[in-house]
């Protein structure tokens, strides 16, 4: 239980915060579409540009390092591959989109 204590109070921090940021900076507060497909693809679209954000900071802060301190949090090591990252763009991998 204690496990999954840990990781209930990193949601906030972790899964809420992308959320939130959905709805203040790319404006998903309101939904612009109707219909299940095209509101599937502007949210699919929406959280693909947050990734490629998510993905240049990283790229950036790891070639650019604070000049008095530790590096800046580095890329994953798992997330090299840019297929693995947006799999709905590859039409030939069976697997679901994941939302950030």
């Amino acid at each position: 239980m204690a496990v999954y204590k840990e990781l209930y109070r990193l949601r906030k921090e972790k899964i809420e915060r992308v959320f939130a940021d959905a709805k203040e900076k790319h404006s998903m507060r309101y939904i612009q579409y109707r219909g299940l497909a095209q509101v599937t693809n502007w949210v699919q679209l929406k959280f693909i540009a947050m990734n490629l954000k998510k993905l240049a900071t990283w790229k950036w802060n790891d070639r650019h390092p604070v000049p008095d301190g530790p590096r800046r949090t580095r890329l994953p090591q798992n997330a090299s591959d840019i297929s693995l990252l947006f799999p709905s763009f590859f039409p030939f991998t069976n697997q679901k989109p994941a939302l950030v």
